[in-house]
């Protein structure tokens, strides 16, 4: 079945190849190149996602980046909240959705009527992962929980994501990124130790348990390639924002019998920004060599020591003196020539101007047909032998006679579902 899979030849539109299609280094791509097929290591996956607003419309875009054939479903009489969220050209096409529904195939179906629940298990038999993100219970409500669609395909992989997990006593809560925030420790961390806890200013958990989506996805797949079978996947964005913060914001945590340290990460954050002439910067040395190059940038060679702990000691408040003289690019240069950590504070305009970002390609521009042009951040990873695709995200509905075709829906049946507004 895999193998079928993936033989299928997929219904491409607008695509650019993120490492063979892109301008020179050092310069924007500034249109996307036409392709047929989706190239990239998930090419030939078909994916059904039922998901709306960011941890499961994101986590389905990473599988369309790498090739896969996202079909994003939403109600005909309710589109995706990020339709409308952020600068938009129109036509439910705002900032927020094509930045996390790019290269994915439209389709409107209302699932709480018999037809639109049948014509999923249609597709769902032709498909290889489905994503959701209902609250519990609601899934199984509509008839298209893990049980109802590994029915009518056993080999289907089922991601559901939820906020705060399948059960328990938050099971039921309406749930947002900055709810999760506050019930994880996020805002605790980000205070500066002293004053009111204090939110992130993005939405942290949403992405961060949409990265797990999609690397679970990934990991399921690859099960099944394996001879293991279709599976239900659960996620939630509370235990995806706890493991993502282990490591170092809960590090006095780790060891329940250990003396915690005195110093939080927040505080060494805070220790390595810097004020200079124009701006700020962030300094890291933490090893010897380190050291012995931020006194010759700060021009402190009197408080030189083969005691790392001496230097550390001594040199804080004589080089923020010095640093203070200084330009950002000017202690940017000297920290690169005496091979010390150092980067410049940017705004987003900077960052999307700067030298690297172009010399990487990293961020594309692409031409929408109907709202112009706009940028996206072109996948991370670059893959040798099979190339990632950067893909057009769709206004709604545009392929949602072509997919009922595809599971062998007649032009006239397809009038008849619209006349019930079914699709």
């Amino acid at each position: 079945v895999f193998a079928m899979h993936r033989l299928r030849r997929l219904t491409g539109h607008v695509c650019c190849n993120t490492q063979t299609d892109n301008l020179q280094h050092g310069s924007l791509s500034t249109a996307a190149v036409a392709s047929t097929t989706a190239t990239g290591p998930m090419a030939g996956i078909r994916v059904v996602d039922l998901s709306s607003v960011i941890s499961g419309p994101w986590a389905a875009s990473f599988l369309a980046d790498q090739g896969a054939d996202v079909i994003k479903i939403e109600d005909p009489k309710s589109p995706d909240l990020t339709r409308g969220l952020g600068p938009n050209p129109g036509s439910g096409m705002a900032a927020m959705f094509v930045s996390t529904n790019r290269g994915k195939r439209s389709m409107t179906l209302d699932l709480q009527q018999p037809q639109g629940l049948e014509l999923l298990k249609k597709l769902v038999r032709q498909s290889d992962v489905v994503v959701m993100n209902y609250r519990p219970g609601v899934a199984k409500k509509l008839g298209c929980d893990y049980a109802a669609l590994s029915a009518v395909n056993p080999d289907i992989i089922v991601m559901t994501i939820s906020g705060f997990g399948p059960s328990g006593p938050y099971a039921d809560l309406k749930v947002y990124d900055q709810v999760v925030q506050a019930m994880t420790g996020v805002t605790s961390i980000m205070s500066d130790g002293n004053g009111q806890p204090v939110m992130f200013h993005n939405t942290l958990v949403d992405k961060v348990c949409a990265l797990n989506a999609a690397q679970a996805i990934s990991a399921a797949l690859l099960a099944r390639e394996r001879g293991r079978g279709g599976q239900h996947i659960e996620l939630s964005m509370m235990d995806s924002c706890m493991h993502f913060l282990f490591p170092d914001a809960y590090w006095n945590k780790v060891w329940t019998d250990a003396k915690p340290m005195p110093i939080e990460w927040r505080n060494i954050a805070q220790n390595s920004e810097y004020e200079v002439a124009d701006g700020k910067v962030t300094i890291t040395a933490t090893d010897k060599k380190q050291m012995l190059g931020l006194l010759e940038v700060t021009g402190l060679q009197e408080l030189k020591s083969d005691s790392v702990g001496k230097m550390r000691a001594a040199y804080p408040k004589p080089a923020r003196e010095r640093l203070a003289k200084m330009s950002k690019w000017e202690v940017f240069e000297k920290c690169r020539q005496h091979g010390v950590p150092c980067g410049v504070f940017q705004s987003q305009d900077e960052a999307l101007s700067d030298p690297q970002v172009k010399h990487n390609g990293t961020v594309q521009e692409l031409v929408d047909p109907k709202g112009g042009r706009y940028r996206a951040a072109r996948p991370p990873a670059r893959f040798s032998g099979t190339p990632s695709s950067l893909r057009l995200a769709p206004s709604m509905g545009a392929d949602t006679a072509a997919i009922l075709a595809e599971i062998g829906i007649s032009q006239a049946d397809v009038e008849k579902l619209k006349a019930g507004k079914i699709i």
